[in-house]
C-alpha cells in the first residue's frame, strides 16, 4: 500500500513536470509530499545560484518566513549548517541536535529561535553530477532520519533534480531561440528557407518587406513569388542556374535583379546552401543581400577604380597579412607555453632514467615531436608576418627538410615535389625564418606557374666562385657559397618579364591573384643575407631560381647547441622571484630552478609578485617574469619591483617572438630575454649568465 502511495505521488510530480508547471510549484508539491509522509518534519529546497557558491530559497511552505529570508543567500562551505555543508561536501549531512553540532555554530541561534532543533540535508545533483541545490528536513526535537525517510527523500530528490534540469533546459532553449530570432531578423539581408523541389519559400525574415516592400506572407503563400519578381532580363538565367546547382546538390551564390513593390530595380546577391534531410529529401537555405548601392557605385566609379585597383588590392593583402601575423603571434604564444611544459617535463623525466631504461626512447620521441611542433610554430610566424633579421649559423638542408611537409600541402597533390640535398652542405649565416619565408614564396610562385600540375624540385649544393666566374655568374664576390635552387616545369617567362620579376608590385597574375610583392621580398631577404639570385627561364620551359648564400665561417648553431647541452648545467644558490600565469609552465620552471640549487619564490601574476616583495625582507637576486601577464605586463611589473629593489636583475620570457615584443615597445633592445619553449639546461645557463653579468647590463627593459 505504501509503495503504491509513493508511486502515485511520484506520478503526480512527474505529470506536473511534463505539463510545464512552474518550477516553484513543482518543488512546493515535492516538499508537501515529503512532509505528509515524514511525520513531524518540515521540508525545504534551496537552489544553487548562478554564481555557483550561493544557495537561494526554492520552496519551504511550512518553514517560518523570517528563517527562510535569513538563510536565503547563504554561501556553501565546510561548516555552513546542514545545507551549506552538504552542498560543499556533495554528500548527505545529518545533524541530530543543532544546539550541539559544530556545523551549526554560526547559525544555531537563528534556528533555535524559530524552534528548529535538528536538520538533515542531502545535495540535489544533475544527471551529470553537477550540483543543483540541497534538500533539507527539519524537526523541532533532536531527531535522526529512519531508513524509510532516507529512501523517501532520495526518491523525491531525484524528482527535484529532474524538475530543475528541465527548467534550466527550457530556459536555455528559450534564450537560444530568442537570440536566433533576433539575429535572423537583424541581419542586413533576407534570410530564407525554401523547398528544393518547388522553390516555394517556407520562411522569410522580416527584412524582406523593408527591402522590397512585399509582405512576408506573399513570399510564403505564392509558389512562384521568387521567379515572378526577378527582373525579366535576369529571370531565365537565375532560375536555370539555381535549378542546376540544386540538382547537383551544390551550394552556390549568384547575382540578379528583382523588381520592388514600388517598381524600383534592385541588385541582389543570393547565397544558397543545400540542406540534406534524413529522409533523403533536401531544402534550400540562404541569405539574399542587397548589393544595389555597390552596383551603382561600381558603375559610377569604374574608370577611376581601374587605375587604383592594383594599389587597393596591395593594401588589402597587406592588411590581411598583418591580421594573420597578429593571430599567428597569439597562437604561437599559447602553443609555446604548452610546448615549454611538454619539452621540459619530458627532458626532466628522461634525465632521471638510467641510460638503458626502455622508457628513455619513448621520452626522446616525445621531445623530438615537441621540438618539431616548436619549429612549426616558428614557420607559422615566418609565413605570416615580417620579422626582424635574426641571423645565426644554420644548416640550410635542415630548413628545407623541416618545411617539406608544409610545402607539399601548399603546392597541392597535382604537383610532384622532389628534393636533392647535398650531403656535405656547408653552413650559412642567415635568419632561418626569413629563409623559410623565401622558400615558401618561391614555391607558391612555382605552383601558380603550373596550373595543370607539374614537378617542383628543390636542390642544394656547395659552390665556389673564382674571380672570373664570380663576375660572370650571379654577380657575386669570389669565395665559397651554398646554392639553393628551386625549379618548376611551368609556363616560364620571356626575357622582358624575367628582367622585372623582382620589382615591387610587378605581377603577371590576374587582379586579385597576387600583389607583386612575393619575389621582391625574396630578393630583399637574400640581399640582407649577403647573397644573390640568378634566374633561368623561357616560355613553356619552366623556371629555375638559384640563390647563392655565403658560407658561414663559425661553427653551426646546432653544433654549438649540442656542445652546450653536453656541458654540466650551471648551479646557483640565489633567490629568484618567478612570475608566470600559466600553471604548467610555472611549476616546470620552478622545478628546473630548484634542481639547479636556486631558492624560488613563485607568483601567478604581478599583484602576487609585488606582495611577495613587500612581505620579504631577504634579498631577491633575480626577477624571472613572463612578458604577457594579466593585470600588468612583465615590463610594468619589473619597473615597479626595481623601485623597491634596485639591485635585483631581470630576465624576461615569452612565447611571442622577441622581435615582435621589441617592435611593439614591450621590451627595449638589449633586454635579457629567453624564448619559450626552452630546454631545462638552456634556462639554467641563461639564468646563470644574467646573474653573473656585470651590474648595469640588464637595464634595457626600462625604456
Amino acid at each position: 500500500m505504501l509503495a503504491q502511495n509513493l508511486l502515485l505521488a511520484q506520478n503526480l510530480v512527474l505529470k506536473m513536470i511534463a505539463s510545464g508547471v512552474r518550477l516553484e510549484s513543482v518543488l512546493e508539491a515535492i516538499v508537501r509530499q515529503i512532509e505528509e509522509r515524514a511525520e513531524g518534519s518540515i521540508a525545504s529546497v534551496l537552489l544553487l545560484d548562478e554564481d555557483g557558491v550561493t544557495l537561494r530559497h526554492g520552496a519551504a511552505p511550512n518553514l517560518p518566513e523570517a528563517y527562510c529570508l535569513a538563510i536565503d543567500g547563504a554561501k556553501i562551505g565546510p561548516s555552513v549548517g546542514s545545507c551549506g555543508t552538504a552542498a560543499y561536501r556533495r554528500e548527505e549531512v545529518v545533524v541530530t541536535d543543532i544546539a550541539a553540532d559544530p556545523l551549526w555554530a554560526d547559525y544555531a541561534a537563528l534556528a533555535l529561535a524559530h524552534g528548529l532543533r535538528s536538520c538533515w540535508s542531502t545535495p540535489i545533483v544533475s544527471s551529470s553530477g553537477r550540483l543543483l541545490g540541497t534538500f533539507a528536513l527539519y524537526h523541532r526535537t533532536p531527531y535522526a532520519p529512519s531508513a524509510e525517510e532516507r529512501h523517501l527523500v532520495a526518491m523525491f530528490t531525484d524528482l527535484a533534480s529532474v524538475a530543475i534540469e528541465r527548467r534550466e533546459a527550457e530556459s536555455a532553449l528559450r534564450q537560444s531561440q530568442e537570440r536566433l530570432e533576433s539575429l535572423v531578423h537583424s541581419v542586413e539581408g533576407i534570410v530564407w528557407e525554401a523547398s528544393a523541389d518547388t522553390f516555394q519559400f517556407t520562411f522569410v525574415s522580416q527584412q524582406a518587406e523593408r527591402i522590397l516592400g512585399y509582405p512576408v506572407e506573399r513570399w510564403v503563400s505564392d509558389p512562384t513569388f521568387w521567379a515572378d519578381h526577378i527582373h525579366p532580363d535576369d529571370r531565365d538565367e537565375a532560375v536555370r542556374y539555381c535549378q542546376e546547382a540544386t540538382a547537383d546538390r551544390r551550394n552556390h551564390e549568384f547575382e540578379y535583379r528583382m523588381v520592388a513593390a514600388n517598381g524600383d530595380e534592385r541588385w541582389f546577391k543570393d547565397y544558397v546552401a543545400i540542406i540534406e534531410e534524413p529522409d533523403g529529401s533536401a531544402k534550400l537555405r540562404g541569405i539574399i543581400v542587397d548589393i544595389t548601392k555597390l552596383k551603382q557605385a561600381e558603375q559610377s566609379r569604374r574608370q577611376a577604380e581601374e587605375a587604383l585597383r592594383e594599389s587597393a588590392e596591395q593594401l588589402r593583402q597587406a592588411q590581411k597579412m598583418d591580421a594573420v601575423g597578429r593571430l599567428a603571434g597569439g597562437i604561437a604564444h599559447d602553443f609555446n607555453n604548452l610546448l615549454t611544459a611538454i619539452n621540459g617535463y619530458s627532458e626532466l623525466a628522461m634525465n632521471r632514467l638510467p641510460a638503458g631504461d626502455p622508457l628513455r626512447s619513448d621520452l626522446q620521441e616525445i621531445r623530438k615531436a615537441g621540438q618539431r611542433a616548436a619549429d612549426l610554430t616558428q614557420q607559422l610566424l615566418a609565413f605570416s608576418r615580417k620579422q626582424m633579421m635574426q641571423p645565426r649559423v644554420i644548416a640550410l638542408n635542415t630548413v628545407v627538410a623541416d618545411m617539406e611537409r608544409m610545402l607539399r600541402r601548399l603546392i597541392g597533390e597535382d604537383i610532384e615535389l622532389s628534393t636533392h640535398l647535398a650531403s656535405d652542405l656547408r653552413p650559412i649565416k642567415a635568419d632561418p625564418s626569413q629563409i623559410a619565408q623565401a622558400i615558401v614564396n618561391l614555391a607558391l610562385n612555382a605552383r601558380d606557374a603550373m596550373p595543370d600540375g607539374g614537378r617542383l624540385t628543390i636542390a642544394t649544393a656547395n659552390v665556389e666562385f673564382s674571380d672570373e666566374s664570380a663576375s660572370r655568374q650571379a654577380h657575386v664576390s669570389p669565395g665559397r657559397y651554398v646554392m639553393l635552387s628551386i625549379s618548376d616545369t611551368g609556363t616560364g617567362m620571356d626575357e622582358a618579364t624575367r628582367e622585372r620579376i623582382f620589382e615591387p608590385f610587378f605581377t603577371t597574375k590576374e587582379v586579385g591573384k597576387g600583389t607583386g610583392l612575393g619575389l621582391s621580398m625574396v630578393y630583399g631577404i637574400v640581399a640582407q643575407s649577403g647573397g644573390r639570385i640568378e634566374v633561368e627561364s623561357a616560355p613553356d620551359r619552366g623556371t629555375t631560381l638559384r640563390i647563392y648564400l655565403p658560407q658561414a665561417v663559425e661553427e653551426s648553431t646546432s653544433a654549438k647547441s649540442k656542445a652546450a647541452a653536453e656541458e654540466a648545467p650551471p648551479q646557483g644558490a640565489e633567490t629568484i622571484l618567478l612570475v608566470e600565469d600559466e600553471e604548467l609552465v610555472r611549476q616546470l620552471t620552478q622545478q628546473i630552478l630548484q634542481m639547479h640549487g636556486y631558492n624560488v619564490l613563485a607568483a601567478a601574476d604581478g599583484i602576487e609578485a609585488i606582495a611577495i616583495c613587500e612581505s620579504r625582507a631577504e634579498p631577491i637576486d633575480l626577477l624571472l617574469t613572463d612578458v604577457v601577464l594579466p593585470q600588468m605586463n612583465g615590463r610594468a611589473l619589473a619597473d615597479r619591483l626595481l623601485e623597491m629593489r634596485p639591485g635585483m636583475k631581470t630576465l624576461f620570457m615569452s612565447g611571442y617572438a622577441e622581435s615582435s615584443i621589441v617592435r611593439h615597445g614591450v621590451l627595449g633592445p638589449g633586454t635579457e630575454f629567453i624564448h619559450k619553449p626552452f630546454q631545462p639546461h638552456a634556462l639554467a645557463r641563461k639564468v646563470r649568465g644574467v646573474l653573473d653579468a656585470k651590474n648595469g647590463l640588464n637595464a634595457g627593459h626600462a625604456k
